[in-house]
């Protein structure tokens, strides 16, 4: 008997074994439903931090079946709140063409466009109307990527990036000057020769602490400055800049 290629479709749903909830819905052919390839990162990470499984909801579809079933239970789902990882309606919405293949490339939106599109937006997303609602930032990823996170979230706050971050320079007994981009580095930088074993973070809040009761901190006094007072002590002989 052969196999009707025209009814090669079907709809799948991913789902969390413990809450029952519906996390995912596509359509497809052969072995798509549990190929991790073309995934997007919230299915990924959704996926990664549950205990979950899929399941076909109905196959044996034209390809126009699969993808008006697929759109009916996308709206249906989010009516119920189910907190889809889709990125789309579905149907006849796939994923935006990157490149050359999108139909805006080397286009630009006219200002009445952008507005109306401005307005259909507002507050689509907004509180419990956005999938990712409740869920932190270490909930919807994975232990790797949570670390990466972390470390642009630091980099960001504390780092030369921060358009806030002042230059920190160490002032020794003998007058000797070493000049850091940020308070972050001079910190690593107490802790790398070994003249500290505590943590970084608490290196940084020591430091605060020195500058805000005068005090000397590991020996050294620490002088705050700005990108023009770090320049014109660069000039000076006994300025050391650790890069």
């Amino acid at each position: 008997m052969k196999t009707n290629i025209k009814n090669r479709f079907y709809v799948y749903e991913w789902y969390n074994i413990e809450t029952g909830e519906i996390f995912y819905v596509g359509k497809g052919t052969g072995r798509r439903l549990k190929s991790p390839n073309g995934r997007n990162r919230y299915f990924l990470r959704y996926k990664n931090k549950y205990n979950c499984d899929v399941r076909i909801v109905k196959d044996n579809l034209t390809n126009d079946e699969s993808l008006e079933l697929e759109a009916e239970l996308i709206a249906k789902y989010k009516k119920e709140n189910q907190p889809l990882t889709n990125l789309t309606d579905g149907g006849e919405n796939p994923p935006a063409l990157s490149g050359k293949k999108n139909g805006m490339y080397g286009k630009t939106h006219t200002d009445e466009v952008k507005k109306k599109l401005h307005d259909c937006n507002i507050g689509k997303h907004d509180g419990e109307k956005n999938h990712q609602f409740g869920i932190s930032p270490k909930e919807r990823m994975d232990e790797e990527t949570y670390k990466i996170w972390q470390q642009k979230q630091r980099d960001r706050k504390f780092g030369s990036k921060n358009p806030n971050a002042k230059h920190a320079i160490l002032i020794d007994k003998e007058g000797n000057k070493l000049f850091f981009d940020t308070v972050t580095e001079c910190a690593q930088w107490l802790i790398d020769n070994d003249y500290t074993s505590a943590k970084l973070i608490h290196v940084m809040g020591y430091i605060d602490v020195a500058i805000k009761n005068n005090r000397k901190v590991y020996g050294f006094t620490v002088v705050l400055s700005h990108a023009n007072t770090v320049s014109s002590l660069n000039k000076e002989e006994d300025v050391t800049t650790i890069l």
